[in-house]
């Protein structure tokens, strides 16, 4: 219809805009539309459809969306197997269904008129939940003189080429490691830690 405006010898140049545009939008729309979104904007239309509220919250008052909101986001900070997430993550989830309501409708039920930050009573539950996150706790990841060590050790006289490529690739490992910059942990919970263990296909040879 907009099109339908211009001169006839000028619409074709207008319809090629339209259709990179189109082409960029779809783009868009998959890098944003990850798995993890894909999983909160499930759960998110199931929460919904239980308690009777459209999942894009139109024609609900401001203390519907408020109440349902955080809500779901004391569901999200439950976690799957009833351990307590952080607020970094319910965060996360919060904003997945905000960008999901605005790529489909282009509004943002959840923000403030400014388009920038939550309603007040999100802020709220979020400040409540960060009060009570565990304290992470620094630890490193390994002794600095085990590179050197595995170095040592794979090149002494004697070695296979197998033990020589095993030196080497913990040699790797350690420094590919070091981009992290620190490695943390919950403090009641040593053996989850935040960082990933390092594997074989991560590593990348440049020239």
């Amino acid at each position: 219809e907009l099109l339908d405006r211009n001169l006839h010898h000028k619409r074709g140049h207008y319809e090629r805009d339209a259709q990179t545009a189109d082409a960029e939008i779809t783009i868009g729309q998959v890098e944003a539309t990850s798995k993890a979104q894909k999983k909160i904007w499930l759960e998110w239309m199931a929460y919904c459809q239980d308690i009777g509220v459209p999942p894009y919250l139109d024609g609900c008052n401001f203390q519907t969306i408020a109440r349902v909101r955080t809500m779901f986001g004391r569901r999200i900070r439950k976690g799957k197997q009833g351990r307590a997430i952080s607020t970094g993550s319910v965060r996360a989830g919060i904003g997945k269904v905000n960008t999901a309501i605005s790529l489909d409708t282009g509004h943002q039920p959840l923000h403030q008129l400014d388009g920038i930050h939550y309603i007040k009573p999100i802020q709220h539950m979020l400040s409540g939940f960060k009060n009570f996150d565990p304290a992470t706790e620094k630890k490193l990841a390994c002794h600095p003189d085990l590179p050197a060590w595995a170095c040592r050790w794979g090149w002494r006289r004697g070695t296979t080429p197998h033990q020589q490529a095993v030196g080497n690739m913990i040699t790797i490992a350690f420094y590919y490691l070091l981009q992290v910059g620190e490695y943390t942990t919950k403090a009641r919970q040593k053996l989850k830690t935040r960082t990933r263990q390092f594997r074989a296909k991560d590593v990348t040879f440049f020239r």
